[in-house]
Formats: C-alpha cells, structure tokens, sequence
C-alpha cells in the first residue's frame, strides 16, 4: 500500500485525473439516481402507481438506456481515436448535463425515453476513454492507482445518490445535471494524452479505427474474449436489481433498493482499493479477476440465503467483485490494443457488455412474471454458465501490465 501512495507523486496530470474522476462520479450518480427514485419518478411524473407496471418500465427503459450506452459508445470511441480523448471526454458530459436537466419538465413517457437515451449516448464514453487516457498519461503503476480512484469516485457518486434519494428525485437529477455542467466547463483543462498526441504526428488518422481492428487475424477472437470476461459484471449490475420483485415482493422497492446499494458500494470501494494493491504487488491484473470470479460462481448460485438480515452483506460482497473486476479488465483491456485504435477497442468492448444487458433486462422482466422458485433456478444456471465461462477466459487471456508485450494493431505504428 505504500508504494500505491508513492506512485500517487509521479502523477503529474493530476489536475486531469480530478477532473476525469468527477465525470465518473456523475457517471455513477446518474445510474443509481434511476435505480434508486424511479418508482416515486414514475408516479410523480406519469401517475403511474401499479408496482409491476412500474417495475416493467424501470427494465424498459434500462434497454433504451443501455442502446443509448451501446451507440455512444461506438461513435465516442472513434471520435477519440480521431479527435482526441480529451475532446471527447468534455462534450459527452455536455450532452448527459442537458439531457437530464431537460427530464424534470416531461410528463410523456416517449420523450422521457429519448432523454434517457441521449443521457446516457453522452455518458457511454466515460469509463472506457478515462482509463484509456490515464493509462497513456501515467506510468503503469500510477495508471493502476489512478483508476482504481476513478471508479472509487464513481461509486461515491453512487452513494451520493442513495443517500439524497431519501429526499426528491427531482433534486437528484437537478444535482446532476448542474455537476455536469461544471465539469463540462473545467474540462478544457484536461490535458491531451502524449500517447495520442506522438501516434497522431507520426499516423494519418480517418475514421477507419473499425475497419483496423477487424483488419488483424486475431482481433476478432480478441474481442470475444474480452466480452465474455466483462458479463459476469454486467450481470451482477442487471440481477441485484431484479431482487426486491424476485425475494422480497412484500417489501418496498426503494427499501430495498437503498439496502442493496449500500452494501455494494461499500464492497466496491474495499474492492477497488484491495485489487490496485494486488496489481501492483503481482504485477498482474489477472490476480483479481481470477479471486472475483470464483467470488461471483460462490455468491450468485446461493440465492436461497438472502432475506432482510443477511441482504446487506451480501450485496457486500457482491461489491467485492464489482469494483477490482472492471478497474483491472479495463486497464489489460487498454493495454492490448494499439493506440491507434484503442479508445475504439475499449468503448466497443465497454458497449458490448453493456448491451448484454438489454438482454438481461428483458430477460428480467419475463422473470417478474414467473414464480419465485422458478426464477430462482433459471439465475442459478445463468450464473453458472456465465462465471465459468468467464473464469476460463481469464485464464487464456495474456497478462498486459508489462509494456513490453506487442499489443495488437502495433503494427499500425
């Protein structure tokens, strides 16, 4: 640990890394705003009251959300292979502010939708194109501490959120959007990465960073396996929230929800602060994924346990696996590609997982609707498949801490 916090001294983009972390925050704000105000959203905005009518459309417009991720994703990833990560970076975050300020004043449903989408077209961009830009900005070991500080700073967004969700939604998205408003303004202070900067002088860029990647023999496979790493992620992030319907019907939601979120946040951060540990100390980011995806196969095929005293702790440890795990895929997944192509790489990558969820979350919505011990059995074999899938994937996947290893598109250089 102490020599995490010596690395914190070599970071001389400092100013940047505070900046990028804020725009996590608000990226993490806004994902738990929803999660946590929607059901008193609905009924404000739209007078909808029926619970399961409520619960469908939460899902529903997590698929829209989720499309908008998925095309954000895509189209901010090229743009930051052609225009540069930290251009990118300040008008995505534009885009969420107005978006969002623009929601407390809807009452149709298929305008809020859009909105929504818009949101997160602007947010898609925010994980994948920070850590892209801190790994080329820092030396590995302050690259590893300063994203493992991103995704700390993206869950005291969550939190944030949960705690003023006990006041108004209303005052949870105008906070956001206002946040966002700012960071957009101090964004032009971010420095540019000197990756970025030395491959644009020395390579004709155009838009062509797709084409590249389905260019090299191996990408494909590549990306794959990459993808497969990331749904044991995203499928935490889709199933916790399927619990109040699925385990505690009788509950209130928002009871739940904040009770979920708590515990999850809290693991994230021991996790994200345990996992750079274990980075730098093994010189691999394969150690904590390895120790996250034998936690997911343990926790998410032990549904039966869960009730109002153990919920808690269990959401705890699903923290566990939900902060170390994405830091350290992110970083490997950065590393493997050229920089010629590799903010296009990591957002695609980001976009995919991030679209499973669309089908998770229909998934979800036929599971509200079956019987609990039904439901219960179905994620039970989802979550076995998907973790030892995932398990095996990590294994064929090579360790990039060391730059030294030839990442793919380098011959692009």
């Amino acid at each position: 640990m102490i020599g995490l916090v010596i690395g914190l001294r070599f970071v001389k983009h400092y100013r940047s890394l505070l900046l990028l972390c804020i725009g996590y925050f608000v990226d993490f704000y806004d994902l738990t705003i929803f999660s946590v105000g929607y059901s008193a959203l609905f009924q404000d905005q739209f007078s909808i009251t029926d619970t399961k009518v409520i619960h469908q459309l939460y899902f529903s417009v997590g698929i829209v959300q989720t499309v908008g991720i998925l095309l954000g994703a895509v189209i901010c990833g090229l743009l930051a292979d052609r225009f540069g990560r930290a251009c990118v970076l300040k008008y995505s975050i534009f885009l969420y502010s107005v978006s969002t300020f623009l929601v407390l004043f809807t009452h149709s449903l298929p305008l809020f939708f859009l909105l929504r989408f818009l949101a997160y077209f602007g947010l898609a961009t925010e994980f994948s194109t920070s850590t892209v830009l801190l790994v080329e900005s820092m030396p590995l070991g302050a690259a590893n501490v300063g994203v493992s500080l991103l995704y700390i700073f993206g869950v005291l967004g969550g939190l944030t959120a949960t705690v003023i969700g006990f006041l108004s939604w209303k005052i949870m998205f105008l906070l956001g959007s206002v946040v966002g408003l700012v960071v957009y303004a101090l964004r032009s202070h971010i420095l540019e990465s000197s990756v970025f900067l030395r491959y644009c002088a020395q390579t004709q860029y155009s838009f062509s960073g797709m084409l590249q990647l389905l260019r090299h023999r191996n990408v494909l496979k590549t990306i794959l396996r990459y993808f497969l790493m990331i749904i044991p992620y995203q499928a935490i992030i889709t199933i916790m929230f399927v619990f109040p319907a699925v385990f505690f019907p009788s509950l209130p939601v928002g009871f739940v929800i904040k009770k979920i979120l708590s515990g999850f946040f809290l693991g994230n951060i021991i996790s994200c602060v345990v996992g750079a540990y274990l980075t730098h100390i093994t010189k691999s980011y394969k150690t904590i994924m390895y120790i996250a995806m034998l936690l997911f196969l343990a926790l998410m095929t032990e549904f039966y346990f869960l009730n109002t005293d153990t919920l808690f702790l269990y959401a705890l440890c699903l923290g566990l696996i939900g902060g170390g795990y994405p830091v350290a895929w992110g970083q490997q997944l950065a590393l493997t590609f050229s920089p010629v192509i590799r903010a296009t790489a990591s957002n695609l990558l980001f976009a995919l997982g991030r679209a499973f969820g669309i089908i998770l979350n229909i998934l979800m919505i036929q599971l509200i609707a079956m019987p609990p011990m039904m439901a219960t059995r179905l994620l039970f074999w989802l979550d076995v498949v998907i973790g030892v899938v995932g398990l095996w994937m990590i294994y064929r996947s090579k360790n990039f801490y060391h730059s030294t290893i030839k990442t793919i598109g380098s011959e692009d250089k």
